[in-house]
């Protein structure tokens, strides 16, 4: 696989004790290579993250 360059948007909110963070994280297909150069597949990298916070 080659190394590939992405983009991460990340963003949320804080209301009282409670923070809520949203990201989402784009990295283009990368081909699956084997030694002999053959390409044997691709793997995605996309995901979306939701986390939820409290403060004590």
């Amino acid at each position: 696989m080659n190394n590939k360059i992405g983009l991460l948007l990340r963003g949320g909110f804080e209301s009282g004790k409670t923070r809520i963070g949203l990201e989402y994280n784009f990295i283009p297909n990368a081909d699956i290579e084997i030694l002999s150069g053959e390409k044997t597949g691709t793997v995605s990298s996309v995901y979306f993250g939701l986390s939820i916070g409290f403060i004590i």
